[in-house]
């Protein structure tokens, strides 16, 4: 099992307003693609996916097969139209 988590020095992960879209460096996001490329899934909440929309999928290099992408969202909130659900290529 690994966690990747990205966090600010306070400890946050964007910016109070929400305006932040990178607190990781390049080289700390190729490092989480090979990463992924290397799991059998991908997890988050659904309060990731309503604040970034994230994909969460191997992009910068090819691969055989992308991980499985779970969200944990116990009151349904993740919508069809949420890159996660339609984003990844196969």
């Amino acid at each position: 099992m690994r966690s990747k988590i990205a966090a600010s020095l306070d400890g946050r992960t964007a910016l109070a307003n929400g305006v932040s879209k990178w607190i990781t460096g390049a080289e700390a996001r190729s490092d989480v693609q090979h990463w992924r490329a290397r799991s059998c899934a991908v997890l988050t909440g659904i309060g990731t996916v309503l604040a970034d929309d994230p994909q969460l999928d191997v992009r910068d290099f090819e691969t055989e097969r992308q991980p499985l992408r779970v969200v944990l969202d116990s009151a349904l909130h993740i919508s069809p139209k949420d890159r996660i659900v339609h984003g990844a290529r196969r």
